[in-house]
């Protein structure tokens, strides 16, 4: 009888909105020799590089390299299967930025013919004090940190005093901090790291703190940028505008960030962008 497959290795990477998780995401199937079968929330939200696709398929994206990018929707435990079944080299997850990474990576440590690597959490250097302090998000960004076996600090060539960032970082996280700029760390040090797991849990339900829609994206980003402004509390936007020329660009929103890219990927079926807002705070 021949032996079992090993285990497929899984990396679970976490963080709250924006932070920069599907960059890491791009730069792990860059930098890797690795056949990485990576699962998302949904390829409008979390762009994997034009340059990166192959082809696409329902809700699949062959990828250069052998890899492959699956959407996770609402079965989790399906794509778990299937990342079983086709038994790549390592399983890259990537949570929503409002989801406790913590309880995916107890969900695949369940799950046979799976085995966890490490959860990883990117904290935005420019925007992580702010965030522990809100009195919206403080303890899910907490949360997150504290669920983490090792947290990259992202961004840090933004910000003119980086210590202070990763000093805000280190004195919640239980693991080891690591600065970097556009998520590029070396993968051996993600997937060496190791696994240890978190009872940390935040104390409100995300649900509750934030609302998500999808506008039209037609016209120029500065339009949709203007029809954005109006609506309250928004923290994060992502998704494709379409210029009257035709032309394509990937449009990302960040707190008071914005960035308007040019898109040569395959043709977004939508020109749409995906709001992610507080919901106001009611009284006590």
């Amino acid at each position: 009888m021949p032996d079992a497959p090993s285990p497929v290795p899984v990396l679970v990477i976490g963080g709250y909105l924006g932070s920069g998780k599907t960059t890491l995401v791009n730069h792990l199937l860059r930098s890797t020799s690795e056949r990485l079968m990576v699962l998302v929330n949904d390829f409008g939200q979390s762009v994997i590089d034009a340059a990166l696709v192959e082809a696409t398929d329902g809700d699949v994206l062959q990828l250069a390299g052998g890899c492959v990018c699956c959407q996770i929707g609402d079965d989790l435990a399906g794509a778990l299967q299937r990342a079983v079944e086709e038994h790549p080299d390592r399983l890259v997850i990537e949570t929503s930025g409002v989801a406790q990474p913590a309880a995916v990576a107890t969900s695949v440590a369940m799950f046979p013919g799976l085995a966890m690597d490490a959860v990883v959490v990117l904290a935005d250097a420019e925007r992580i004090r702010q965030s522990l302090a809100d009195r919206y998000v403080g303890d899910l960004v907490t949360a997150q940190l504290r669920q983490a076996d090792v947290v990259l600090l992202n961004r840090t060539d933004l910000v003119a005093d980086p210590a202070d960032a990763l000093a805000a970082v280190g004195a919640v996280a239980r693991g080891p901090v690591i600065p970097c700029m556009n998520g590029e760390v070396p993968p051996e040090v993600l997937t060496s790291v190791g696994h240890e797991a978190s009872v940390e849990a935040a104390l409100h339900d995300a649900g509750d703190l934030f609302w998500s829609r999808t506008l039209p994206a037609a016209g120029s980003p500065a339009e949709v940028m203007a029809r954005l402004a109006a609506i309250p509390g928004v923290v994060r936007a992502k998704g494709f505008v379409q210029l009257p020329s035709g032309e394509w660009r990937l449009l990302q929103v960040v707190g008071a960030r914005v960035t308007s890219t040019p898109w040569s990927g395959p043709t977004p079926p939508a020109a749409e962008v995906v709001v992610i807002a507080l919901r106001p705070l009611q009284p006590s």
